[in-house]
């Protein structure tokens, strides 16, 4: 047992660091990193909490160092390869290691995420102008990736983003700090007749791995109906990937060019140029039973208020609506 409080503080699982103002991005992302750091600095405190009720004899807190992935302090992953994707979007592959007297040692072990949870990625620009930075992003590799420590991320790069910036530079090998997963999502095969995604640009990263899960589960009966709003065809993001998709019986796709659809040659999309509206909705929800229908929006802060409240007005019950 243990005989002071300065005994059992040490046993304290590392306190989650606090973002700074500068982290958030100001694009409505849901959860923000803010967010975040609220559940995590919560889950800690009860931790630390039982461990002192408990005399330091608790396990609500993993405390192995040998963690791959944790939702309260950042790991190591080292940066194996980088694939163009699109205009101004690449595919990080990342590699979880260990790092002991400097050299590096790659680990492959299962990271324990799910489909629909996110990471976190920091930047190491401490003690510079540039300051800590944190991004959360959504891994669209497959089961048998993670199974081996790895992951890849999409990632758009913007010309003035801060995070951008540190992303771009990188280089075959560095070593970037990430911590997860979080995210609450749980999909439950065959509970719902149609699952409806509506996305807009980079949301469509979260909910593709989702889609792919089912079209590529055969005991599964859901219809997937993709609803997704992109700027320019040279834009879109997993284009090839969500054409594949749709040689399954039980995937569709509608894609909503905002600005350009010139460029859409040589595919067999269904391209609609314009925005996704209430009478687009209106159309595609009509004769489905609401009841049984899941609807998964992703998008930016005015997409996703727009897309639930087009929801509500059509009647979609509110337990039937994920916001990510």
């Amino acid at each position: 047992m243990l005989n002071s409080c300065d005994d059992i503080e040490s046993l304290f699982p590392p306190e989650p660091e606090k973002p700074r103002e500068e982290d958030c991005c100001g694009s409505g992302c849901s959860p923000c990193v803010f967010d975040i750091y609220s559940k995590q600095l919560s889950e800690w405190e009860s931790a630390c909490c039982k461990l002192r009720e408990n005399q330091g004899k608790s396990d609500a807190y993993n405390t192995d160092a040998d963690t791959l992935l944790s939702s309260l302090q950042y790991s190591p992953f080292q940066l194996i390869s980088v694939t163009q994707h699109a205009e101004n979007a690449n595919i990080y592959r990342f590699q979880a290691v260990h790092i002991i007297d400097g050299k590096v040692m790659k680990i492959a072990r299962n990271l324990g995420f799910s489909i629909g949870q996110h990471l976190v990625m920091r930047n190491n620009k401490t003690g510079t102008d540039q300051g800590v930075l944190t991004r959360a992003y959504t891994p669209i590799s497959d089961s048998k990736t993670a199974l081996q420590g790895c992951f890849d991320v999409l990632i758009k790069l913007y010309s003035n983003g801060k995070m951008s910036n540190f992303i771009r530079n990188l280089n075959l090998d560095d070593i970037v700090y990430w911590r997860g997963p979080f995210g609450d999502f749980k999909y439950i095969p065959n509970k719902y007749k149609f699952v409806f995604m509506l996305c807009a640009g980079t949301g469509v990263t979260p909910l593709y791995p989702i889609a792919r899960r089912i079209v590529e589960d055969e005991t599964e009966e859901t219809f997937v109906r993709l609803i997704f709003s992109c700027k320019r065809c040279s834009e879109m993001l997993l284009r090839e990937e969500i054409r594949e998709l749709a040689g399954y019986w039980n995937f569709t796709a509608r894609i909503f060019i905002t600005q350009d659809v010139a460029s859409a040659g040589g595919y067999r999309e269904q391209f609609t140029l314009g925005r996704v509206t209430s009478s687009v909705l209106v159309e595609e929800f009509s004769g489905k039973p609401l009841e049984n229908v899941l609807v998964l929006i992703c998008g930016t802060k005015a997409f996703n208020k727009d897309m639930l409240n087009y929801m509500q007005q059509i009647g979609v019950p509110s337990m039937n609506i994920i916001v990510f």
